[in-house]
C-alpha cells in the first residue's frame, strides 16, 4: 500500500494554482489527511502558505529560474520542444496545429544563418513523419526525457518520497515537461490534470507520458486517445472543477452589491466583454471602442452600459514592467472618454507566480456572469461558463480581425474560428458569429430583446463540454486522485 507517501502537487502558474488550490479538488485532498506537497514558486510566500498550509501540507520551492536557464542552454532542447508542439496523430483531425505550423510558425520563426536554416529543415523534414507514426512519437518523447532531465528537485524528492506527482498538463507547458521526468527518475508516478477544454487539440504530444490523465469530457478523452495515443486505461473523465462553484446558489453577488461594486446603474442592460488575452491579439481596445460608440449613438434598443473585465495576461511582467501597459493605459482612456464604460481588473497578489489571483476573482466572474445581459468575447471559454448561466454570448471575429497582417497580429481571428473545439462550439448552436461591428450591434439588440434565443444551444453546450457532475467536479477528481495514492 502507498497511503504513506504523500502526494506531490506542482504548480507553476496561478491558472493552474487557482484550478486546484481554489476547488474543492484540493480541499477534500486536504481534507483527507494525506500528506500534500505543494512544489511552487510561491513556496516562501507568508500570504500564499497561509490561504493553502495545514499540518498535512508542507511546501517546496519550485526553481522556475533554474528551469528557464537550463532550456535557454541547449538548442537541441529548443528544437525537440518546438517539433513536439506542432505534432499529433495525423490520421485524425489536426487542423489546430497544422494552421499554427504552416500560416503562423513558419511565417515567424527566423531563417538568418545556417544554424536557423538547418533547425527549419529539421522541423519541416520531421513534423510530417512522427505525425504518421505513433512508434517514432513515443521514441521522441523518451529521447527527451533520457536527454533533457534536470535534477532541481532532487532533494525535496528524497526527502518526501512523494508515491504521485500531480501536473496540469500532459508536459506540453514549460515546465511540467521537467517535473514529470524528474519525479519518474525518482520512483513517483505522474498524473496529469488537463487544465483547459482546448489543451488536447491546439497542443502537441506532451514531454513526458504520465501514469494516468483526468480529463473533463468523454470528447476530451477521445482526443487523448486519438492525437496523443494515450491508453484508455489510464484516462478518468473528471469533469471540471474550476466550474463547480457556478452550479451552486449563493455564490454570485446579489444584483445590488454587484451594481455597487462594479459602480453600473440598474436602470441599464448590462454587455459584458471578457477580454482576450493581448498576446498576438491588438483588437480588444477596438472592441471596447466601437461598444462604447454603439452605447453613446444609442444604437441599442435599451438604454446599456458596457463592463469589460481585462484578460489575466495583461498583466505578465517583461524585466519588472507590465508588458501590456499601453493597453491597460487605453482601457482607462476609452472609460474617460465614453459614459457608461467601467473597466474590471483582476487582483494580482504575488509576484512570484504569473497571474496569482485572490478568491474574490472567483466571485466576481460569477457574478458578472449572473448579472449581465449579453457577452462579447473572442472565442474563449467564456463561451462555456457564459452557457452555465444561460448569458447569451457572441464571438467578434470582424473583417479586419481575420488578417495576416504581422504590424497588428501574431495570428488572425480566421484560424482561431478554424480550431476543433471551437467549430464544436459553433456547431452547438449556443453562440453566434459577429463578421462586423454592424452586425454585433444586431445580435446584441436580438439577445436583449429575447434573452430565450438560442437558449437550447447553450444547454447542448454545457452537457456537452462542461462535463460530469456538474458542481460536484472536484469531489470528484479528489476521491479518485485519493485512490490512486492509497493504492500507490
Amino acid at each position: 500500500m502507498g497511503e504513506d507517501r504523500p502526494l506531490l502537487i506542482a504548480l507553476n502558474h496561478g491558472i493552474a494554482a487557482r484550478n486546484v488550490l481554489q476547488t474543492d479538488l484540493f480541499r477534500e485532498l486536504k481534507g483527507s489527511g494525506i500528506r500534500i506537497v505543494l512544489l511552487t514558486p510561491n513556496a516562501e510566500d507568508e500570504a500564499f502558505r497561509r490561504a493553502y498550509g495545514g499540518d498535512n501540507v508542507v511546501f517546496e520551492k519550485m526553481e522556475i529560474d533554474r528551469y528557464r536557464e537550463y532550456l535557454s542552454r541547449s538548442r537541441a532542447q529548443a528544437l525537440l520542444k518546438t517539433i513536439r508542439w506542432f505534432t499529433l496523430n495525423g490520421n485524425y483531425d489536426i487542423t489546430t496545429i497544422s494552421d499554427w505550423y504552416e500560416k503562423v510558425h513558419r511565417r515567424d520563426r527566423g531563417s538568418k544563418g545556417l544554424g536557423a536554416k538547418l533547425r527549419n529543415v529539421a522541423e519541416d523534414l520531421s513534423i510530417p513523419v512522427l505525425r504518421r507514426s505513433a512508434l517514432l512519437r513515443r521514441a521522441a518523447v523518451a529521447l527527451e526525457s533520457v536527454f533533457f532531465t534536470p535534477s532541481l528537485h532532487t532533494e525535496a524528492f528524497r526527502k518526501h518520497r512523494p508515491g504521485w506527482a500531480l501536473v496540469t498538463s500532459l508536459g506540453f507547458f514549460d515546465f511540467d515537461q521537467y517535473i514529470m521526468r524528474e519525479a519518474k527518475r525518482n520512483g513517483a508516478k505522474v498524473v496529469s490534470v488537463i487544465l483547459s477544454w482546448d489543451n488536447t487539440s491546439t497542443r502537441g504530444i506532451g514531454g513526458a507520458v504520465p501514469d494516468k490523465v483526468i480529463a473533463w469530457t468523454e470528447t476530451m478523452r477521445r482526443e487523448l486517445m486519438e492525437l496523443h495515443d494515450m491508453d484508455p486505461a489510464k484516462i478518468f473523465v473528471g469533469g471540471v472543477a474550476q466550474f463547480d462553484h457556478y452550479f451552486r446558489d449563493g455564490y454570485a453577488m446579489g444584483r445590488e452589491a454587484f451594481l455597487s461594486r462594479f459602480g453600473l446603474s440598474p436602470d441599464r442592460k448590462i454587455i459584458y466583454f471578457a477580454t482576450k488575452s493581448p498576446t498576438g491579439f491588438p483588437w480588444n481596445p477596438d472592441i471596447v471602442r466601437a461598444i462604447a460608440e454603439a452605447i453613446r449613438e444609442d444604437r441599442f434598443e435599451h438604454p446599456c452600459q458596457l463592463l469589460v473585465r481585462v484578460h489575466p495576461i495583461h498583466f505578465r511582467m517583461r524585466d519588472g514592467r507590465l508588458r501590456f501597459e499601453d493597453v491597460l493605459r487605453g482601457y482607462d482612456e476609452i472609460a474617460d472618454r465614453y459614459p457608461h464604460v467601467a473597466i474590471n481588473k483582476p487582483t494580482m497578489q504575488s509576484e512570484n507566480i504569473a497571474f496569482d489571483m485572490p478568491d474574490t476573482e472567483l466571485s466576481d466572474v460569477a457574478s458578472i456572469l449572473r448579472h449581465a445581459d449579453v457577452m462579447v468575447n473572442v472565442f474563449s471559454t467564456m463561451n462555456l461558463e457564459a452557457s452555465i448561466f444561460d448569458l447569451p454570448s457572441i464571438n467578434a471575429s470582424f473583417d479586419e480581425m481575420r488578417s495576416d497582417d504581422q504590424g497588428r497580429a501574431r495570428v488572425n481571428v480566421e484560424i482561431d474560428e478554424k480550431q476543433t473545439h471551437n467549430q464544436r462550439l459553433l456547431r452547438t448552436g449556443g453562440t453566434r458569429v459577429a463578421r462586423n461591428r454592424a452586425q454585433l450591434i444586431d445580435l446584441v439588440n436580438t439577445y436583449l430583446r429575447d434573452p430565450g434565443v438560442d437558449r437550447a444551444g447553450r444547454q447542448r453546450l454545457v452537457e456537452q463540454e462542461c462535463g460530469p457532475d456538474p458542481g460536484k467536479a472536484g469531489r470528484r477528481i479528489a476521491n479518485h486522485l485519493l485512490e490512486l495514492v492509497r493504492a500507490g
